[in-house]
């Protein structure tokens, strides 16, 4: 998360990795993204958020309520802007499944500057 403040080389992990790092990397960038999103994605969708008849459980499972903090909402935000179209679809899916039946984190998605169509 990106605080505004100026901070060295060294504590900037994937900058280091990057441009530190001799010859080909193992993975790029835009593969770690999109296999984050997917253990994110996995662990939202992992306990249902309604029964049958497409009533809400209350509470909000723990997956789907850690991911539908303004923090993360943020970053999945700026996910959806990536010139990698898999990282942005990855990003769409884990983002949907985020705020179905979640009220409270579709309010929040306006704090980011993203809006909403159906």
């Amino acid at each position: 998360m990106d605080t505004g403040h100026w901070r060295t080389l060294e504590s900037v992990r994937q900058l280091k990795w990057q441009l530190l790092s001799e010859g080909v990397l193992p993975v790029s960038p835009a593969k770690h993204a999109r296999s984050a999103l997917a253990t994110l994605r996995r662990m939202v969708t992992m306990h249902k958020c309604a029964d049958t008849r497409g009533i809400a459980y209350h509470p909000i499972p723990f997956g789907k309520r850690v991911v539908s903090k303004p923090e993360s909402l943020a970053v999945l935000a700026q996910l959806m802007l990536a010139n990698e179209p898999e990282v942005v679809e990855e990003a769409a899916d884990l983002l949907h499944d985020v705020l179905d039946h979640n009220p409270t984190a579709s309010a929040k998605l306006y704090t980011t500057g993203m809006g909403m169509r159906q």
